[in-house]
């Protein structure tokens, strides 16, 4: 699934993913055009995020998110993260060659070990 990444410490991630067929979060969504729920594409930001953080993000809630094109199997994606330390923000887009899939902000609250 990932395919490559670049990490700028402490705010700045880039990662190349590949989505793989067999997820199971696509067996029943949907039947017949099975397509990454956005909920894990939130789980992928808060993982990679993780990485940036040190430890796991709490999520507090989330601010202009946008679904704009379906994750199909067999994509290639590119996710950048920026996280705002400060603000406890993390900013993150998903994109491919057919354009923005989605994108938003992650609000975070305390962080769990």
């Amino acid at each position: 699934m990932l395919l490559e990444t670049r990490v700028e410490p402490p705010s700045y991630a880039r990662l190349a993913l590949l989505v793989p067929s067999d997820l199971r979060c696509l067996r029943g969504h949907f039947p017949g055009l099975p397509i990454v729920p956005g909920a894990m594409q939130l789980g992928w930001v808060l993982a990679f995020a993780s990485e940036l953080l040190g430890s796991r993000p709490v999520l507090r809630g989330l601010q202009s998110v946008k679904f704009q094109r379906l994750v199909l199997p067999g994509q290639t994606l590119s996710l950048t993260i920026r996280l705002d330390q400060e603000r406890e923000i993390i900013q993150f887009e998903f994109v491919s060659a057919a354009g923005r899939h989605s994108s938003g902000r992650v609000l975070l609250g305390a962080v769990s070990a």
